[in-house]
């Protein structure tokens, strides 16, 4: 296409060149004629030929007649240049010296003229005017010679005298037909030139209209920068990963746009982009997985190539294609994922089959094959494991199948019989149990299995042996097992399912009453009415017992202190921890009533729990057994003094004053584990209550829940999206919002962690002290 173009642009500047040249030559053509004429009008003049001054001065004004009016037809200046003083000087030379000096030479010279200037049309005319002129010159010279015109008849005398006119209008006529077969054949060039031009454009246009929808269908973003390195095209499918409109990215510089920031949050920088390099350096790129970032500043893993356009060795841009490969790092890590589910179910399926293989090298087993005839059973095949397995001969049984049947236990007989002749009548497979008694009046478990097929004297029929030629009948393939040490294992599986079955029960009937005493735990929402307008709590345990906890505790008339707390792990371990916290807690209600700096310090609170769970729990060295601990944050709050403080560890505190939400961010340190430093201060952050505000505590349970269309976590950034679109509806409400929210969002994903949500709301005005 850019070939293309190329041409046309190059056609159309030889074509306004060439028409400058014309008028050049034009021009030039024109003062030549006037310059080589001018001393054949003097000649004229001095000899009183006054017919032929007139002529000449006609010629000089007619001649360029037909070229002017075909200007912008012409297109090959040299010819024009050459005719244009050729036809003049041939006109004039024919009748300087034709008529008035005789000189015959000339008139063989015109022909050789004629056959190097002009092409076959125009010779012919022009050796037509010769021939003329040659009549005419003979007429002249020897008709006057002859006799005397005027002597003869006046009129013949006016002939002779008309004959030059009559001849220089020939003349005229004849240059003027030499000019328009010129000029219609420079037109038929021309047109021919023309409709070349416009196959061309046409051509362009439809190489233009084809890349535009090329563009428009390819699957993949592509857009193409100049060499200053802006944004010249991009196609609809680009426009819609990086969600801009295309006037938003024409003619600027896109790696600020879009390639900003590291999959780390570093700067990106522009020197180290390889669409970069693909401008300025010529480098051609290919990259595996780099971050994009759309206009709603989220951003997706892209695979990209960025290629430089060269023209002459020169740099003029670069074309650069990018695709969303999110499904595809997904379906690698399910691959992956799926890969180690792969392996080790073939890790266990293969120890499966060696023990299965074990214990079946370790029974004696029996293939036989029984053949029904009349409803009359026999032994056609048996192996020699039934001596073993049921203490009886091969050749006994082949002889009569009596004596297999004697070999089981009594009782069990008819359920063989049945079985056998159930299988005979519907064709089903036999599997059964039966018992075999011992010498020591011990029993024995043997199991049956066969298939039942119809068997009649043809060729695909398969028989372990030979059979007479009799009336079709039925066949039982099969094999005989000792399944008594299966029987006693299945029997000790059964007991120990329904000691289990009762070790879950009562484990828990343990569990739902230790939930019981978790709750009981939980203060009464109650409490929350004497210092807030409105409040809502949602505390939903993962399990039956949690590792989430709020307690409330009132220090004071007017002191009140509030903490959400997340213990390490969920179900009965955190809940273990849970219990441990509430003792702790316990100590520090203690201490409060002797310490008033603690009672209103959460950080100093904190601070009692870090110390005191690790010395509780052994914690206190890397060597320790247990690492267990919590997240939390702790607010007090003094109703009086209308003033609240918060601390919280690896805990934030949202809260909205004046229609803003804000966010206190708590230390990045957590209670009790072991790397927790003993000794850490937290950081405490006073705030003065102002009417109408709501606060929001909450553990990482809320925000990490997985779930939506690609599985990630629910988020801060949805959490604070969904107080700032409802914190204007009451809390009762937006307790049901903030569930409806996580469920909706967790969909069929398993829930993670234990929920826990405390949001509170003072009054509209504040009372004055």
């Amino acid at each position: 296409m850019l070939e293309l173009f190329n041409k046309i642009t190059t056609s159309g500047i030889e074509e306004k060149t060439q028409t400058n040249n014309f008028i050049v030559a034009t021009n030039t053509g024109a003062l030549l004629a006037w310059i080589i004429t001018f001393p054949y009008l003097f000649i004229y003049f001095l000899i009183k030929e006054y017919s032929l001054f007139f002529f000449t001065v006609g010629i000089l004004f007619l001649y360029p007649l037909p070229i002017l009016i075909n200007a912008y037809k012409y297109y090959r200046t040299a010819k024009i240049v050459f005719m244009n003083i050729g036809y003049t000087h041939v006109t004039v030379i024919s009748i300087y010296f034709g008529i008035v000096s005789g000189f015959e030479l000339y008139f063989y010279l015109l022909p050789v003229l004629a056959l190097l200037l002009f092409s076959p049309k125009e010779r012919f005319v022009l050796i037509a005017m010769i021939l003329l002129f040659w009549l005419y010159y003979f007429i002249t010279q020897f008709g006057y010679e002859m006799f005397e015109p005027k002597a003869v008849s006046p009129i013949i005398a006016k002939l002779f005298y008309y004959s030059t006119i009559l001849f220089v209008f020939i003349y005229i006529t004849g240059f003027t037909l030499l000019f328009r077969l010129n000029s219609l054949k420079l037109q038929n060039e021309l047109n021919h030139k023309l409709d070349d031009i416009k196959g061309l454009l046409t051509t362009v246009e439809e190489e233009k209209n084809k890349n535009t929808l090329l563009l428009n269908s390819i699957g993949e973003g592509v857009f193409g920068v100049g060499k200053d390195g802006l944004v010249n095209f991009i196609n609809p499918a680009g426009l819609e990963l990086l969600g801009y409109q295309e006037s938003e990215l024409l003619h600027q510089k896109i790696q600020p746009i879009i390639h900003h920031t590291h999959t780390d949050g570093s700067q990106y920088l522009i020197e180290d982009c390889p669409m970069n390099h693909a401008v300025v350096n010529g480098k051609v790129s290919h990259i595996d997985n780099e971050l994009l970032w759309r206009k709603d500043g989220t951003s997706f893993p892209s695979e990209y190539s960025a290629r430089p356009i060269m023209s002459g060795g020169q740099i003029m841009g670069a074309v650069i294609t990018f695709v969303d490969i999110t499904e595809k790092i997904e379906a690698k890590e399910r691959l992956i994922s799926e890969i180690a589910d792969r392996k080790q179910s073939e890790t266990i399926a293969q120890h499966a089959k060696q023990r299965l293989e074990n214990i079946t090298n370790n029974i004696p087993g029996v293939v036989f094959q029984f053949q029904v005839i009349d409803n009359r059973t026999f032994a056609k095949f048996i192996s020699e494991g039934i001596k073993l397995l049921q203490y009886i001969d091969v050749e006994d049984i082949t002889k009569d199948f009596s004596v297999f049947m004697d070999s089981i236990y009594e009782p069990d007989r008819e359920i063989v019989y049945g079985h056998i002749f159930k299988s005979m009548e519907t064709l089903n497979p036999i599997d059964c149990d039966y018992r075999i008694k011992t010498s020591n009046d011990e029993f024995r478990w043997i199991h049956m299995a066969a298939t039942a097929s119809v068997l009649s004297n043809q060729e695909n029929d398969v028989m372990l042996f030979d059979i007479d030629e009799t009336n079709t009948n039925i066949i039982l393939n099969g094999n005989l097992v000792d399944v008594t040490d299966a029987k006693i294992a299945h029997n000790v599986v059964v007991k120990q399912q329904k000691e289990l079955a009762s070790i879950h029960k009562h484990t828990k009937d343990s569990i739902e009453y230790a939930s019981l005493i978790q709750g009981a735990i939980v203060p009464d929402n109650k409490v929350f009415s004497k210092y807030f307008t409105e409040y809502f709590t949602l505390w939903k345990p993962k399990d039956i017992v949690g590792g989430d906890i709020y307690l409330v505790e009132e220090v004071s008339e007017d002191e009140i202190i509030l903490m959400v707390i997340d213990c390490t792990g969920h179900g009965v371990p955190g809940a273990f921890v849970t219990m441990l916290v509430k003792a702790v807690e316990r100590q520090i209600i203690a201490e409060i009533s002797n310490n008033k700096f603690m009672r209103s310090s959460p950080a100093r609170i904190l601070e009692f729990f870090n110390i005191n769970i690790k010395r509780i729990l052994n914690q206190e060295d890397d060597e320790s057994i247990s690492n267990a601990g919590f997240d939390g944050g702790i607010l007090y709050y003094n109703k009086k003094k209308q003033y609240m403080k918060f601390a919280g560890a690896e805990t934030p505190l949202f809260y909205v004053e004046e229609g803003k939400l804000n966010i206190i961010k708590g230390d990045r340190h957590s209670i009790g584990y072991k790397k927790s430093d003993a000794y850490y201060k937290f950081k405490e952050h006073k705030i003065s209550v102002q009417a109408g505000m709501q606060i929001y505590l909450t553990t990482d349970g809320y925000l990490d829940q997985n779930g939506g269309d690609k599985g990630f976590p629910f988020g801060k950034k949805r959490f604070k999206a969904l107080i700032e679109e409802h914190h204007n509806f009451p809390m009762a409400s937006q307790k049901d919002i903030f569930i409806n929210a996580i469920s909706n969002y967790q969909g069929t994903e398993e829930r993670n962690d234990d929920i826990t949500v405390v949001g509170l709301k003072f009054a509209a005005t504040i009372p004055t002290s």
